[in-house]
């Protein structure tokens, strides 16, 4: 959850695309903490890649189509 924020206000001190996507997976990443503490570290594992996963997908799917020249 921390790296998703510090990548968050990185991308934002930069100018980088939007922060959006990536700080609502560091909240989901911290909720994603209960998951390992009642059932299995394996499963929050699972989770959190899951996390990241569909929030770099939406990211990329948010992002505007490039030109080259």
């Amino acid at each position: 959850a921390l790296f998703l924020a510090g990548n968050a206000a990185f991308r934002h001190a930069l100018r980088i695309g939007t922060q959006w996507h990536r700080l609502g997976a560091a909240a989901a990443s911290v909720a994603a903490s209960a998951v390992g503490i009642t059932l299995s570290v394996a499963a929050e594992m699972v989770l959190l890649v899951v996390i990241v996963a569909v929030a770099l997908a939406l990211e990329r799917r948010a992002a505007p189509a490039t030109v080259e020249a």
